[in-house]
């Protein structure tokens, strides 16, 4: 009776024992599963987060593209403007330079300035001695002479904010030239990144599922050689024996 009771009570310890650490196995494997997909659903939301973002910026991007396409058109139509308004001055020089009649000449001054118009102003021939010849000279008063003189300042400086803005215009259009450079080389580069980063989560996901699937199976070891099964055997044959022993 003492021998099968000692057996009875080995055998409850030992099945307590397993049941104590299955326990505490299963729940320190539960703790981990939950910590694990914590973290894989906070990558997973983190991931999600920079898909909107980088698609936020595509799309602004596309509408910067578009506005950009607006502006070079305009951009265009005016550096033809300039040139055409060029062209203009050219022929208008031209113009002046093909009148041959003294009436002609005279009315295009009276265009050209309305204010001299008013005043009293004149042509008179000058006789020039040494080469026997008259020449024509125009009759103004002195102080309309300044009109002439702010005329060719103007004339002086406008001529050098052109030339100073076809170079602006030759450095925007190479600026323009490397931002778009930039631009293709950022794409690339964050091409490459968003493949290289979903390539890396889709691993990092199934080692995580495989890792939340092992945990599920947890797998007891108390120190016996071939763990539980050898465990469970000896406690097996221990009640066996103890049976026989009865």
């Amino acid at each position: 009776m003492g021998k099968r009771l000692a057996t009875f009570v080995v055998v409850a310890v030992v099945g307590l024992l397993l049941v104590v650490v299955y326990l505490g196995t299963r729940l320190r494997a539960e703790r981990e599963i939950a910590r694990a997909e914590m973290e894989a659903e906070f990558l997973r939301m983190q991931r999600d987060t920079i898909l909107t973002i980088a698609a936020a910026n595509d799309s602004l991007q596309r509408e910067l593209s578009f506005v950009r396409t607006g502006m070079e058109t305009e951009a265009d139509r005016l550096r033809q403007r300039i040139t055409d308004l060029e062209s203009e001055r050219v022929e208008n020089q031209l113009t002046v330079r093909r009148l041959r009649r003294k009436e002609d000449l005279e009315a295009r001054i009276r265009t050209t300035f309305p204010e001299m118009a008013e005043s009293d102003w004149g042509v008179t021939e000058v006789f020039n001695e040494e080469n026997g010849v008259g020449l024509e000279y125009l009759l103004v008063p002195l102080w309309f002479s300044e009109t002439f003189l702010i005329d060719h300042q103007n004339s002086l400086a406008f001529q050098t904010q052109v030339d100073t803005l076809r170079s602006l215009n030759g450095l925007l259009e190479r600026i323009s030239v490397l931002q778009d450079s930039v631009l293709v080389l950022e794409r690339g580069t964050r091409a490459a990144f968003e493949r290289g980063y979903n390539e890396a989560y889709a691993r990092y996901d199934a080692l995580n599922r495989d890792y939340v699937a092992l945990l599920r199976k947890p797998r007891i070891s108390l120190g016996f050689p071939g763990g539980v099964g050898a465990l469970a055997g000896s406690l097996g044959a221990g009640f066996v024996l103890g049976t026989v022993i009865r």
